[in-house]
């Protein structure tokens, strides 16, 4: 057996979801003195909860934004919020700075002082 799938079986191996991935849709690992969450899937993470915690005092959340519509991130006064771009392109309006684009992996923060509006525009 090869040490590393080939490039068919890899990419065969990758987009099969996993069990876990379905129900409970998190892996947790026991710990001392207790048990930890490692891994989160897609379905646990878009589910109806508000955020997860991953730990303490964060959290995280996934925000699917329809393509023409808008975001307008909500903020508290002893948070910091750090949004990604998973897929497509994004405007983001914040007040101090000027408007910008940003793309696929792309982050940027926001917090207390400042508001936000994240638009996409992948159509």
């Amino acid at each position: 057996m090869e040490p590393f799938p080939s490039q068919k079986s890899r990419l065969l191996w990758v987009s099969a979801t996993s069990s876990w991935e379905v129900a409970p849709g998190q892996i947790t690992k026991t710990t001392i003195p207790g048990a930890e969450t490692i891994a989160y899937s897609k379905d646990f993470l878009t589910g109806p909860s508000a955020a997860t915690p991953i730990l303490d005092g964060v959290t995280f959340q996934v925000k699917a934004i329809s393509a023409g519509h808008k975001l307008v991130v909500e903020l508290e006064s002893d948070k910091i919020r750090v949004c990604s771009v998973a897929i497509g392109k994004a405007k983001v309006k914040m007040s101090g700075v000027d408007e910008f684009s940003i793309g696929p992996h792309g982050v940027f923060k926001t917090h207390c002082e400042v508001w936000s509006i994240v638009l996409s525009y992948t159509f």
